[in-house]
């Protein structure tokens, strides 16, 4: 081959070489922008540490299916959860609710405290929360957690879920060592509920502690976890997926809160464990991708779990919920 025609030749496989590089750096950028946008959307994210909960109720999983039977004593290592905080650290600067709960009683761990600790330095802007039944919760006995222990860890936002109780013969604001009349009062109709709420100072940082008095009757059916004689017939879209991250004491991603790593079936609606994989491949994987938009658009024709769930939540409430200070305004989340 003449030397000008095999320049020619060189130039040509070099133009073709630049132009291949260049389209996988724009695809490359294009998909770190997905990622970010995908990222920039979660405002809650929650870890479970262990599976136990001191209760049975009839509204959980954990306290009547299959499942409660399968429970052991188990939580996740100290070099486990440091593994999870640092896959996550993608959040370091975010703003999001994070709390430490999974289908469980977050403070049957009993290096919970520890835990928050090391949550709050991995993630110095998130809200701490506690959701909790409050049964160990107590100012003065031994052997019970008192809330200055719990706001000592970082935690700001403690909720507190009793089920099917007359607030005026519930003994929780006696264990609190707050008085009933300290809290604003808010009956959410929509929810079916009464809530509680009360904020104060705690080293400089305002606090909130919520008492919810819920009825079981009015409840989800955690993704039909939980038989239930009504019929349901899937509307709307559901925002779960697509805003909160849900991690169960294995380290494993959920399709959501609801659903629980010993049903039947699990593998269908986990999407991987963040000790083994990056979390931004899990979130932009293509199963996890495909049922992240399906749900945001109410198309469940593929997702059976979703068929027969009745929850429904199109927006986040636990960080504007956060800011409402009177009665006369709305706190839920």
């Amino acid at each position: 081959m003449a030397p000008l025609a095999e320049n020619l030749v060189k130039t040509q496989i070099k133009d073709k070489q630049d132009a291949v590089q260049q389209d996988i750096i724009h695809q490359e950028a294009g998909d770190q922008a997905h990622l970010a946008s995908v990222l920039n959307d979660v405002d809650c994210i929650e870890i479970g540490t262990t599976n136990v909960c001191n209760r049975k109720c009839v509204s959980c999983p954990v306290g009547t299916s299959e499942i409660a039977d399968k429970l052991t004593a188990t939580s996740v290592s100290e070099t486990h959860f440091n593994k999870i905080l640092t896959n996550l650290s993608a959040f370091a600067d975010k703003r999001f609710s994070l709390s430490l709960h999974e289908y469980n009683e977050p403070l049957k761990d009993k290096d919970i405290l520890n835990k928050y600790l090391m949550a709050g330095r991995a993630f110095p802007k998130a809200e701490l929360t506690l959701f909790t039944n409050g049964d160990l919760i107590h100012q003065t006995k031994k052997g019970f957690y008192a809330l200055e222990q719990l706001f000592g860890v970082g935690i700001r936002h403690i909720r507190i879920s009793i089920y099917d109780a007359n607030p005026e013969k519930s003994k929780v604001f006696e264990r609190l060592g707050i008085a009933k009349s300290a809290f604003n009062l808010y009956q959410n109709n929509i929810k079916k509920r009464t809530e509680f709420s009360h904020y104060r100072q705690f080293q400089g940082q305002e606090v909130l502690v919520r008492v919810l008095f819920l009825s079981t009757q009015k409840l989800s059916n955690r993704g039909g976890i939980i038989v239930t004689d009504k019929q349901q017939i899937r509307q709307g879209i559901c925002s779960l997926p697509r805003r909160t991250l849900s991690i169960d004491y294995k380290g494993n991603l959920k399709m959501c809160c609801n659903v629980h790593h010993m049903e039947e079936g699990a593998g269908t609606w986990m999407h991987g464990s963040l000790l083994e994989s990056k979390i931004g491949d899990l979130l932009m994987s293509d199963t996890y991708a495909k049922m992240r938009h399906q749900t945001s658009i109410g198309d469940y024709s593929s997702l059976a779990k979703c068929q027969v769930c009745d929850f429904y939540q199109k927006s986040s409430d636990r960080l504007v919920g956060r800011m409402v200070k009177t009665s006369s305004e709305k706190v839920s989340a």
